[in-house]
């Protein structure tokens, strides 16, 4: 086997700049082309549907928004005006609230007809918190976010209105950063670009959840097992497995953007991608998901396989090297498709960070294998 990677390595090492100039000619062109549709997709900004005013909705059904915050002291307080600043008029919020930088007490300090606080016990986690906030909330349907986030009357409405007004019984948007995140970091926008720009191809329906922006009526949230099942992470993408298990379409709604802060530490940020990654795979398995375990598993193998490939450089030449160039320029390349479509949604003019993409693409890669080898060895258990 060793000695047949040799032997097609020493031929390619011949032919590398040769292989090397026709793959950057295929990956430029394909990318161009993609480019040129892009172009014309988003020149009219991203989807949006008509929204009713609340006036002409159907009903108006009872919304619980529930929320388990864990040393969110610098954000549970703007999460909270958020609520209480929504216009919608039957709604009521169940946050349990815990950790050792006084986030209980900030948040009990907003107690009231509308608010409902219990405190969170340390190695509580979040599945358990959300099921002690379903145990105490009302409404007819249940909104989940987090308390980092920000809420909105257009994005909670326009999340809402599936189930309101069309007889869905899920639904889910997407995320934003922040104002001033968006206008002072260009990774973020990277970021952002990439959320946008899937946001804007997806379909109607879907198999995932977005735990930052998603509704579920609760009769689906308890026939499907509500927040029963003890899980060390992943609960959004959990509790879609469940729903789709459980016969239940989710709504998808491209529309709807919810803000959040988005991660800007590069480490925290690779621990964050790698996590969701794992989370996919896992519960896709377990729900026998598998156009969602195909993409995690593909998204796995390419970090690791690139990884692997810098690795190689010392052994197998230019081989390893063509291959690895190619594979960073085609996933670059498309970063900046993604950057440009979201500086046309908003009729911005951002440059576009080329050495900065190539970055978030390294750090994607890095995440991307570290959550491989996590899957395998079973090395990471976090609680959230």
């Amino acid at each position: 086997m060793i000695g047949t990677i040799r032997q097609i390595a020493r031929i390619a090492n011949r032919y590398a700049g040769e292989i090397l100039l026709a793959g950057l000619t295929l990956v430029v062109w394909r990318n161009w082309r993609l480019w040129r549709r892009d172009q014309a997709s988003f020149a009219g900004g991203t989807r949006t549907e008509p929204r009713l005013p609340l006036e002409e909705w159907r009903g108006l059904p009872s919304v619980s928004v529930l929320v388990a915050a864990w040393n969110e002291a610098e954000t549970i307080r703007p999460h909270l005006e958020s609520f209480l600043g929504l216009r919608y008029p039957r709604k009521e919020l169940v946050l349990c609230a815990g950790g050792g930088d006084g986030t209980y007490a900030v948040a009990r300090s907003y107690t009231g007809p509308a608010v409902t606080v219990i405190e969170q016990e340390p190695g509580e986690g979040k599945q358990r918190a959300l099921r002690r906030c379903l145990e105490r909330s009302r409404g007819d349907v249940v909104f989940l976010t987090d308390a980092d986030c920000l809420l909105d009357d257009d994005s909670f409405e326009r999340t809402l209105a599936p189930i309101a007004n069309e007889d869905e019984d899920a639904s889910t948007g997407t995320n934003a950063p922040l104002d001033e995140q968006l206008a002072a970091s260009s990774f973020v926008r990277s970021q952002w670009a990439v959320w946008l720009y899937r946001g804007n191809v997806e379909r109607t329906h879907v198999s995932g959840l977005l735990g930052r922006n998603a509704a579920v009526t609760r009769r689906a949230l308890l026939d499907s097992g509500g927040f029963s099942q003890p899980i060390a992470s992943g609960t959004d993408r959990f509790l879609a497995g469940a729903l789709n298990r459980a016969g239940y379409r989710i709504r998808y709604v491209g529309d709807s953007w919810i803000r959040t802060r988005y991660e800007t530490d590069a480490r925290k940020y690779a621990r964050q991608q790698a996590r969701w990654l794992r989370n996919l795979v896992v519960h896709g398995i377990s729900f026998d998901d598998f156009p969602g375990t195909f993409h995690g598993a593909a998204t796995m193998l390419f970090g690791l396989g690139a990884v692997t490939t810098a690795l190689l450089v010392p052994l197998l030449g230019r081989a390893a090297a063509t291959a690895l160039i190619l594979a960073l320029a085609h996933a670059t390349i498309s970063r900046a498709r993604y950057f440009d479509a979201a500086r046309r949604a908003r009729g911005e003019n951002w440059p576009i960070p080329w050495a900065g993409l190539l970055g978030h693409v390294l750090l994607d890669v890095l995440a991307w294998a570290t959550a491989s080898v996590q899957l395998v060895t079973k090395a990471s258990r976090a609680t959230w």
